[in-house]
C-alpha cells in the first residue's frame, strides 16, 4: 500500500472514531442531565444558569520529590494543561476550576503517584458507562511545575484538552491529543515527539530529533538550531518550517498529493522538482528534513 493510501485511510478511520465519540458523548450528557433541564424550564431558569449555580468549586495541590524519577507522565481528558519549569527542588502540580455534576458527590480528582521511576500525574473524571462524563460548561486548568534540575522524559496524554509547555531542559518530550491546540514554546530537548487528529501544533525553541504529526490540524515549526532530523506530516492542514540559516546543512524532501511548497529559504540545491514532490540540499545534508501532507500546502523559510 503507498504512502498516500495509508495516509487517507488513516484519516476516514480518525473521522469515523471522532463521529462515534462525539454521538456516544452527546447521548450520555442528555441523558445524565436530563432533569437538570427539567428542572430549569419549570423554573423560568435558563439552562447556562442553572449549570452555572450547581457548579462545584474544586482545588487540588500535590508536591512531590523528584528524586529518583526519570519520567513525568501526565494525564488528562479535558483540562487546560500547563506545564512549566520551576526554581523549587519538588514537583508542584495544581488542578482546580468549576465543575458540574448531576450527582455533586462524584468529580474530578488529582491522583499523582510514583511507580518506580515513573511520577504519573492524572485527572480522574467520574465516568457514566463507559464514558468519562463531564459538562460542556466546566472550566479547570491543569498546572505542573517541574524543576530546573530535572532532565528525564515528559509525556503529555490528553483528549481534548489545550496544552501549553514552556521553558523546560529535558531528554524527551512527547505529546499525544485527539483535539486542542499544542503550544511547545521555549523549551530545550533532545527528542520531540508531538502527535494530535485535529489540534494546532506551535513549537518553538531547541530540539534534537524532531516529530510532528497532525490529520487536520496546522503545524508551525520554528527552531534556534538544527541538531537532528525533522519530520513534519499532515493530511489536510497545513505546514510552516523555519530554521536558522548557519545551520551546517540539510537533505529537504516534500511529497504531497495536491499541496504546494513554497520555499523561502534561499540557496537550497534542487536535486528535484516534479508536479507536488520536491528534494533538495543546502550544506553538508548533515540532518534530514520531511515534510509530508495529502492535500496540505507547506512554507520552508529561515527562522527570524
Amino acid at each position: 500500500m503507498s504512502k498516500t493510501a495509508k495516509k487517507t485511510g488513516r484519516f476516514v478511520l480518525w473521522v469515523f472514531v471522532i463521529m462515534v465519540m462525539s454521538f456516544a458523548i452527546v447521548g450520555a450528557l442528555i441523558g445524565a442531565n436530563m432533569s437538570l433541564f427539567t428542572d430549569k424550564i419549570i423554573n423560568g431558569d435558563s439552562i447556562y444558569e442553572g449549570f452555572v449555580r450547581n457548579a462545584t468549586q474544586i482545588n487540588y495541590e500535590e508536591i512531590k520529590s523528584i528524586e529518583g524519577i526519570n519520567n513525568i507522565i501526565i494525564k488528562d481528558v479535558k483540562s487546560e494543561v500547563t506545564v512549566s519549569s520551576s526554581d523549587k527542588d519538588s514537583v508542584e502540580v495544581h488542578f482546580g476550576g468549576s465543575v458540574y455534576q448531576t450527582d455533586s458527590n462524584r468529580h474530578p480528582e488529582l491522583d499523582v503517584t510514583i511507580k518506580g521511576d515513573e511520577l504519573i500525574i492524572q485527572v480522574v473524571w467520574p465516568k457514566t458507562g463507559v464514558f468519562w462524563f463531564s459538562s460542556v460548561f466546566d472550566k479547570t486548568a491543569l498546572e505542573v511545575y517541574i524543576p530546573k534540575s530535572y532532565t528525564g522524559e515528559v509525556r503529555i496524554d490528553v483528549v481534548s484538552s489545550g496544552v501549553k509547555v514552556e521553558s523546560l531542559m529535558i531528554a524527551d518530550l512527547v505529546v499525544e491529543s485527539v483535539s486542542g491546540r499544542i503550544d511547545i514554546l521555549g523549551n530545550v530537548s533532545d527528542k520531540l515527539i508531538v502527535e494530535t487528529v485535529s489540534g494546532r501544533i506551535n513549537v518553538t525553541g531547541d530540539h534534537g530529533r524532531i516529530n510532528l504529526e497532525s490529520v487536520s490540524g496546522r503545524i508551525e515549526l520554528t527552531t534556534k538550531n538544527l541538531r537532528g532530523d525533522i519530520s513534519l506530516s499532515t493530511t489536510s492542514g497545513s505546514i510552516s518550517a523555519a530554521i536558522p540559516k548557519n545551520v551546517t546543512g540539510f537533505r529537504l524532501d516534500f511529497d504531497s498529493v495536491s499541496g504546494r511548497l513554497t520555499n523561502e529559504f534561499g540557496q537550497i540545491k534542487v536535486q528535484r522538482s516534479e508536479n507536488n514532490r520536491f528534494t533538495g540540499s543546502y550544506g553538508t545534508e548533515e540532518y534530514k528534513i520531511s515534510i509530508d501532507t495529502v492535500s496540505g500546502s507547506a512554507r520552508f523559510s529561515e527562522a527570524e
